[in-house]
């Protein structure tokens, strides 16, 4: 670095580019002159190419979906004065997350302030790169590359922040009038990040709080100016956080609670899985720190100011295994690109910087194949270089109006089956009614006309650590909603009912069935007059082994099972530095049923329900009204083969409810043969309706399935499969196993595979008294031809089935 006195400088001259002259010929020869104008003009019209490319746009549709929920949410909260973050709503995501995410709702002003912030954002990354590299054209041109590869592995919007931001927090490490404003800059984009998400900003002021080190350390008299002015925009931005959430108390409360949903996203996401991806992660460390050790002492600093940024990114992208994983491989992938403002920069460094940034795009493209849709697929790269996305972009934003008329349009077909029933909408229009969604479907908010009062932690899928379970519970034992509307849902493996399972308690002590859709699957839930008391006793302790199996006493009482698990000390460091495997609880029932879910062992400790745990949407409906059946006679804990991450034992504790519950009904019997009508189809067309009952109840039903082919296989045949549940669709592909491709019924969109096509939008499953029934209308592909045989299966929650059944024929010609 520069020697104590004096802040990293840039030269005094501009970066001379080496000219490719013919022999003979003086350094000012017109042959050298003109070539230098060319290598001008070519780096402009780079830079220029690669703004268009890269022009940012996102639009989102308000649509169905756990991670399409929160989006909803995030635009709906903006500008809310009724919800404050911090006091009544905690999330990773801010009071401006909604411009991550934006979205159509209302007005649309929050999806034209986030084009318009990001539009910003984009001319100014630009205007400062031309400015920076204005006489350099070599660098200028590797800008332009380097960008556009970045953005063509697929930067997402959080990273084209934290590049800009880098980029300013680089430029400020200059001793000129110039870099006052960098470095108040790259503070102000720091907390624009952490109001947007938490781990965003923390990435951001972790790049700011190194190049403050960086000066501290190596600049002298002039470098304080700068750091006086970056503290100064940081006081200024602790004092506009604390404003927008209207305390210092709320803003402080919403980082310490965003703390608690990562570290418990921690355990909710994490899957152990190939090691591919993760060997590529390694590589890319090791390929930065080979760049270090090829850069001078002055530029490493500089490298080393990205760490937090680094570190972050791979826990951000390794928690889970899906997209995240390539957003972290992007992501590293700019950190030789923005190197390329960092003052000490220069010459043979700039070009070992990219030689970095191809060995770490490389790694990309390689990560990419382990995934079904690939972020780098041939026509999109075709369609990215020709400047086809970013025009479109550029003329989505002129025509504002234009793109949120249409997006409205599609919000309204993706949220029909989510409008709720008539009488229901009659019910909930009192202002005085507001209203919440668990688990987490809240798209039935942004569907009606609800007066919607978001939970503390917007989804229950974020509230999984014991503190967020607890707060969850208290804000609706407290200032709850007058009403709940609550489906049974559960991804991964998991049982709701396990992962939060104060709050559950609070819902059943707190609120009462008032109606039921069954065709939708979910409940209305009213707030008791006087919350029904609940006692507890203890009814023993003990400890055991994982694998060993705890007994559950047998009565009409609840149970609930406070479970202490703690992770060894490797395992906790891999928590923190990595992620936590899945934790499994294995239930088995009377009837003889093996039952596994995941567990979420921070929130275990609050008390599981043990013996009735619901398992599907009948079952919650049934322990709502006080019924339940078949219940846990014993219980274990199962973690991974060979894992050493939780100890081998831990405590448990059985709590007897003062609740009680009736036992339902008797033994369960086989669900009937679907009929099927027509019987008899001709053509390419038809509108088959299958109608499937079950002497349990129809809602015992679990999965409806139907074959068309010439035989009784799976393989090359229209194979559709529909669960009840979770009302969703399903055709199967070509080799007779995995999804061509799913959906709901009323979707707008079709399923197809090379034998048939489904038009979701004209199917429906209705369930009227005891009979279910589904509507399809198929069209058969012209592969097909001659007797088709029409072949139906059926099989109820307990696993009772009936085997493949024919009952039609089709002629197609």
């Amino acid at each position: 670095m520069t020697p104590m006195g004096d802040p990293i400088q840039s030269p005094s001259h501009p970066e001379i580019v080496p000219a490719i002259g013919v022999r003979g010929n003086s350094s000012g020869s017109p042959t050298k002159a003109w070539r230098g104008r060319l290598m001008n003009t070519l780096a402009w019209a780079s830079l220029v190419y690669t703004f268009l490319c890269t022009f940012p746009g996102s639009y989102g549709i308000v649509s169905p979906g756990l991670d399409a929920s929160w989006m909803f949410a995030l635009n709906r909260l903006a500008g809310s004065s009724t919800y404050l973050f911090g006091r009544d709503v905690v999330f990773t995501y801010g009071p401006l997350g909604f411009l991550m995410v934006p979205e159509v709702d209302g007005n649309g002003a929050t999806l034209i302030i986030a084009e318009v912030f990001w539009c910003l954002l984009h001319v100014s990354l630009f205007a400062v790169a031309a400015w920076r590299f204005r006489r350099q054209a070599a660098a200028l041109m590797l800008f332009s590359a380097g960008y556009l590869t970045v953005a063509g592995l697929g930067i997402w919007l959080d990273n084209r922040l934290l590049f800009t931001l880098g980029a300013f927090a680089l430029l400020s490490l200059e001793s000129n009038a110039t870099s006052i404003v960098f470095a108040a800059a790259a503070v102000a984009l720091g907390f624009t990040g952490l109001l947007m998400k938490w781990s965003v900003g923390l990435s951001g002021l972790s790049i700011v709080a190194a190049s403050w080190l960086i000066l501290m350390k190596h600049g002298g008299s002039a470098s304080r100016r700068i750091l006086i002015c970056g503290m100064f925009s940081a006081v200024l931005g602790i004092v506009a956080i604390s404003v927008l959430m209207q305390s210092p108390a709320n803003a402080w409360r919403w980082t310490r609670e965003s703390m608690e949903v990562a570290a418990g996203y921690s355990a909710a996401m994490s899957f152990v899985g190939g090691l591919r991806q993760l060997f590529l992660a390694v590589g890319s460390g090791a390929c930065l720190l080979a760049l270090h050790f090829m850069l001078s002492r002055k530029s490493r600093y500089c490298l080393w100011m990205f760490a937090g940024f680094f570190f972050l990114a791979l826990k951000g992208g390794f928690v889970r295994q899906d997209a995240h994983r390539m957003a972290y491989f992007a992501g590293v992938a700019m950190i030789p690109v923005v190197l390329l403002f960092a003052p000490p920069l220069l010459g043979r460094e700039r070009w070992k910087a990219m030689g970095a940034l191809v060995a770490l795009g490389a790694m990309a493209v390689f990560a990419a194949r382990d995934y079904k849709a690939p972020p780098l697929r041939l026509a999109a790269t075709q369609d990215y270089l020709l400047m086809r996305p970013g025009i479109s972009h550029i003329k989505n934003l002129v025509s504002i109006g234009l793109v949120i008329r249409d997006l409205r349009a599609a919000a309204a077909s993706q949220l029909r089956p989510r409008v709720l029933p008539q009488a229901w909408q009659t019910r909930l229009d009192d202002p005085r009614a507001t209203v919440s969604i668990l688990p987490w479907e809240l798209s039935v908010a942004a569907a009606n006309r609800l007066h919607w009062q978001p939970a503390y932690v917007l989804q229950l899928y974020s509230a999984y650590t014991a503190e967020l379970d607890k707060e969850v519970a208290e804000h609706l034992a407290g200032s709850g909603p007058e009403y709940l509307i609550v489906n049974y849902d559960a991804i991964d493996a998991r049982n709701m009912f396990m992962d939060t399972p104060l709050t559950w308690r609070v819902v059943m002590n707190r609120y009462e069935v008032a109606d039921t859709d069954l065709n939708a699957q979910r409940v209305l839930m009213v707030r008791k007059a006087r919350g029904a008391g609940e006692e507890l006793r203890e009814l023993g302790t003990g400890r055991a082994s994982m694998n060993g199996w705890v007994p559950v006493p047998e009565g009409t009482h609840l149970l609930y099972a406070p479970l202490q698990i703690n992770f060894t000390v490797l395992g906790k460091l891999a928590d923190i530095l990595y992620q936590t495997p899945p934790l499994y609880i294995e239930t088995v029932r009377r009837r003889g049923r093996i039952i596994r879910n995941r567990l979420i062992s921070a929130t275990a400790e609050n008390g599981i329900l043990i013996n009735y745990p619901p398992g599907d949407q009948v079952d919650m409906e049934g322990l709502f009204s006080g019924e339940a059946a078949d219940p846990v006679v014993r219980f274990r804990l199962v973690q991974p083969a060979r894992s050493w991450r939780f100890q081998d034992r831990y405590s448990w504790r059985l709590l007897e409810s003062s609740r009680t519950v009736e036992p339902m009904g008797a033994p369960p019997q086989p669900p009937s043969v679907p009929e099927l009508v027509p019987a008899k189809i001709h053509g390419r067309k038809a509108n088959l309706v299958i109608h499937a009952s079950d002497p349990n109840g129809v809602r015992d039903l679990q999965v409806v399935q139907l074959l068309i082919s010439g035989r009784l296989d799976g393989a090359n045949a229209c194979y559709l499969s529909y669960e009840i549940a979770g009302q969703r669709m399903l055709l199967v592909s070509d080799s007779g196993s995995g999804a061509a491709g799913y959906g709901h019924p009323g979707d707008a969109a079709a399923l197809g595979n090379s034998r048939c096509q489904i038009q979701l939008e004209q199917t429906s499953a209705t369930i009227e008294g005891n009979v279910l029934t589904i509507r399809l209308p198929i069209e058969l592909k012209p592969i097909v031809a001659g007797e088709q045989h029409v072949y139906v299966f059926v099989m109820d929650r307990e696993g009772l089935k009936k085997d493949w059944t024919e009952r039609g024929v089709w002629q197609v010609k």
